[in-house]
């Protein structure tokens, strides 16, 4: 009975719930037939497992052992040979699901008014020489003229070779995000990079698309270790927000090895919680991305007082139209002369468009975005008076069926938009430690940069990261007797916050290289946590450690905070901080919970010292939030095998149950129950399912049910698909 009744509450959840906190799994089937390239991760000593397969399997080839962030190798050979030796015991996993990809937007054919150069931000005269910069990426076209100086090598963990090209298209979906991400960093040519004299090394972790497994960013981090290189970007991330992922994990080692790491948060804003790992990395620097102040052209549609956004393209004429234009849909019409023309980019020559719209007298061209968009804007090789503009599709529709009963009218008008955090960047706080990320925020937005055969415009944070990187070599350059923490730390130290955003979504603020170089005070650590406050009166110390670089002592003191009801802060006095000195300061907060809300707590300490104020960011958590309690989940066919299914999945809470039930994606039917586990590890749960236990392939709808410690139930649906 019970039983029975536990099922309807789960039907009639998966008729009601919204998705929430998982990502649809991705299934990669297995060509039998073909040679493949893997990684896999053992048990025990690497270099002895070397030596067992080569006398033992001689048709694989071993190419590479890891040994200092993870214990593996990566092979090659047949599909039969590689199957067999997956079954011995001391294979621990092989990764044949794609959780990583580099996320960024493509802004092809902008206008380059609102463009962002990375050299802007280098306000100094030093430009990163002999410092040594890994990108693990999609690869770099190191034949591009601007990159060609500065390219030293790298590796392929994609096709295990030393050549860490881009995907072209004869190898599947081609990429470009290395070369933009290697461009921003040091590009020294028409375009120069914020670092022009840095060194480039490659390391290839995401092959055709985009994509690539945990395993391969880490194989790459791990190369560009032994290949001593200073500091690592890493434009790429995954949906787990939690500080003990694999990857983050291998990101904190990397950085006890003596290299920086520097990681884009993601772009899965503006919500909280959607930082993900490994910009969740204790250790690492995580950049968020800055939208710098643009003047934005919008179309402004009468008689319905509605605002059309417009993409503009590069060589076309400016939108500044004296009056209100009618808008048509067919250059046919009896009088286009002076109105504004809507069309599709499909199966449109856009060169004989453009001569009959000037002959015509046509004063605008609005083109509906779709996936013909870069092929068809590539064609227009020559500049026109006429102001050409693209809007989405969904605009496009709206205004077709509009003009089917009225007539309608189109102003261009400019909108300011001010700095601020792009609404794409990810916010924290990361679950189960509540540390605050980002650390820092640099230009993520409209960002040119080099692309294989050219330049592009990109957004993301992905384009952030990579300004952060190049402002550590130039900073490296500048005090080459610093200490990586002191590198990191005194770019944080003198970040600009911005007055609007919360420490969550910016950090420690903007980034300012020539105030980097020149402080000589550095804080260890200005953001600052102190986790979840659960009793009904609790206090959580919080540790500062200020150091005086300079020659002179200096003296500091806090601002008192403003009361607030339910929280009692203790401050240390003024203190003194000698020459070439450090000083550890404590700081208390005691909270009342009955009388603070639940949730994040969050705000600004401000620590002076004569003339300069540096900004210390808080945060706690009272007895709850809104975070993710399971996030993660990914279902496939294990690697070189036709009889076990692999499962993953993330939990940021101490959970008493887990199941998981399978319904039909259609009637929501119940099919069968898939996995049962009590007590599930805080973190990553990792197993095996029997083929077997399964009754049909295809996909399914599945309820994950979740029993929490309290004895209380949190229910998450996500889509399962079982290959045949």
């Amino acid at each position: 009975m019970r039983y029975c009744y536990t099922l309807i509450i789960l039907m009639l959840l998966l008729l009601f719930l919204p998705e929430q906190g998982l990502t649809d799994p991705q299934i990669t089937e297995v060509d039998y037939r073909e040679s493949h390239s893997i990684i896999i991760e053992v048990e025990g000593n690497p270099q002895e497992y070397r030596q067992w397969i080569e006398k033992n399997f001689p048709f694989i080839e071993v190419i590479t052992v890891y040994e200092k962030l993870f214990t593996g190798l990566a092979l090659q050979g047949s599909i039969r040979h590689l199957e067999k030796l997956s079954e011995h015991d001391f294979v621990k996993m092989t990764y044949p699901v794609k959780e990583y990809q580099m996320d960024t937007e493509l802004i092809s054919n902008r206008k380059l008014n609102n463009t962002t150069l990375p050299s802007s931000l280098n306000n100094t005269s030093y430009t990163g020489k002999n410092v040594k910069v890994a990108v693990v990426d999609t690869g770099v076209d190191y034949h591009h003229p601007d990159l060609q100086k500065n390219y030293i090598g790298g590796y392929d963990v994609v096709d295990f070779d030393e050549d860490p090209m881009e995907t072209i298209a004869t190898e599947g979906t081609p990429t470009l995000h290395g070369t933009h991400v290697a461009g921003i960093i040091a590009a020294d040519g028409e375009l120069k990079g914020v670092a022009p004299d840095a060194e480039i090394y490659a390391y290839r972790a995401l092959g055709p698309g985009g994509f690539g497994t945990s395993i391969q960013v880490i194989a790459a981090i791990e190369q560009a270790v032994k290949d001593g290189v200073d500091i690592i970007n890493l434009s790429l991330g995954n949906a787990v927000n939690g500080p003990d992922f694999p990857t983050s994990l291998a990101v904190n080692k990397a950085a006890e090895l003596g290299v920086i790491l520097v990681i884009a948060n993601g772009n899965s804003g503006p919500e909280n919680w959607t930082v993900g790992s490994p910009a969740t990395a204790i250790n690492a620097i995580s950049v968020g991305a800055l939208a710098r102040p643009e003047q934005i052209t919008y179309l402004h549609v009468s008689p319905e007082d509605k605002d059309i956004s417009l993409n503009e393209v590069q060589q076309t004429g400016p939108w500044k139209l004296n009056r209100t234009t009618e808008m048509i849909t067919d250059l046919q019409q009896q009088n286009p002369h002076g109105k504004i023309l809507m069309t599709s980019m499909s199966e449109i020559n856009i060169e004989e468009l453009l001569k009959e719209s000037v002959e015509k007298g046509v004063q605008g061209i609005l083109l509906y975005e779709d996936e013909k968009e870069q092929k068809v804007l590539n064609t227009l090789q020559t500049k026109t008076p006429i102001p050409i503009a693209l809007i989405s599709q969904q605009d496009a529709e709206w205004l077709e069926k509009t003009m089917q009963s009225k007539r309608l009218y189109v102003q261009p008008r400019v909108r300011e938009v001010e700095e601020m955090v792009a609404p794409f960047s990810s916010r924290g706080p990361v679950t189960i430690d509540w540390r605050i990320k980002p650390d820092i925020l640099a230009p993520g937005k409209n960002i040119i940069s080099t692309v294989p055969e050219g330049y592009e415009v990109l957004n993301g944070t992905s384009m952030a990261a990579p300004h952060v990187a190049g402002a550590l070599a130039v900073l490296k350059e500048a005090h080459p007797n610093w200490t990586n923490d002191q590198l990191i730390n005194a770019l944080k130290t003198t970040a600009v916050p911005l007055e609007a955003s919360e420490p969550i979504a910016q950090g420690n603020g903007v980034i300012d290289i020539k105030k980097a170089i020149e402080t000589t005070t550095i804080i260890n650590d200005t953001l600052i946590t102190f986790g979840k406050y659960a009793a009904s009166e609790e206090k959580q110390t919080a540790t500062l450690t200020i150091e005086n670089t300079g020659k002179k002592a200096k003296e500091y003191y806090f601002k008192i905070p403003k009361k607030q009801k339910g929280l009692f802060w203790e401050l240390p006095t003024s203190f003194k901080v000698g020459p070439k000195g450090k000083k550890s300061v404590s700081i208390d907060l005691k909270v009342s919970t009955k009388y603070v809300e639940q949730g994040i707590h969050q705000g600004w300490l401000e620590l002076i010292s004569e003339d300069e104020v540096f900004p210390i960011g808080y945060l706690f958590i009272n007895e709850t939030a809104d975070y993710p309690i399971a996030m993660g989940y990914e279902f496939s066919l294990e690697a070189f095998s036709r009889e076990k299914y692999q499962y993953q999945f993330y939990l940021t809470e101490e959970v008493a149950e887990v199941e998981i039930h399978l319904f039909h994606p259609e009637t929501l039917t119940y099919e069968q129950p898939l996995l049962h586990l009590k007590n599930p590890q805080l973190g990553l749960n990792m197993g095996e399912i029997d083929r077997k236990q399964i009754k049909r392939h295809g996909i399914y709808k599945a309820l994950l049910s979740l029993q929490l410690k309290d004895g209380k139930y949190v229910y998450l649906e996500t889509d399962i698909f079982v290959p045949e």
